[in-house]
């Protein structure tokens, strides 16, 4: 979308958490943006856990976190939304031990609402509909798909094995 981006970090986060805002409406939950900062240090593996000012909430828990980077005149704001309790698969990948781990899982979880905890369970298509549906409303777009053009092609084919997933035993 070719537009103007908000001088100030906040307002950003303000227009594009609109758009993910309308988007958990379309799923049938009500979220709002968090208006204070987050409580204490991150600790125990994940910044997921606490909500800060560029989060979504939902009966004051946080239900979708982002981050925001500028660079070359650009904004991306990229975020996550759990669908499901994944806790003790996130701590397992943090190789915490005994205590740490289980105070890290019992802070994510009181921290963080996943959509199965309010009885949703969307699907994939589901998800894609509501985010293009919140997209479009708040920033009156309309979206087109087609396939890559030969260039993004080849350049997927470049960078593939730079984010490819790696064994964490090597």
């Amino acid at each position: 979308v070719d537009m103007d981006k908000p001088d100030s970090v906040i307002d950003a986060y303000e227009m594009i958490c609109g758009a993910v805002a309308a988007a958990f409406a379309r799923l049938g939950m009500d979220v709002c943006l968090m208006r204070r900062a987050a409580e204490g240090a991150v600790t125990h593996g994940s910044c997921f856990a606490n909500a800060g000012t560029s989060d979504l909430v939902h009966g004051g828990v946080k239900v979708c976190g982002s981050a925001q980077a500028r660079k070359g005149g650009g904004l991306l704001q990229h975020g996550s939304v759990l669908l499901r309790d994944n806790a003790a698969v996130l701590y397992r990948l943090l190789r915490l031990d005994g205590e740490v781990r289980a105070r890290g899982e019992a802070k994510f979880r009181s921290g963080c609402l996943n959509l199965a905890e309010v009885g949703l369970a969307p699907s994939r298509e589901e998800m894609e509909d509501a985010f293009e549906s919140g997209f479009r409303e708040a920033f009156e777009v309309d979206f087109v798909t087609q396939p890559y053009s030969a260039s993004e092609a080849e350049c997927a084919r470049r960078i593939e094995g730079k984010f490819a997933l790696r064994d964490s035993a090597t």
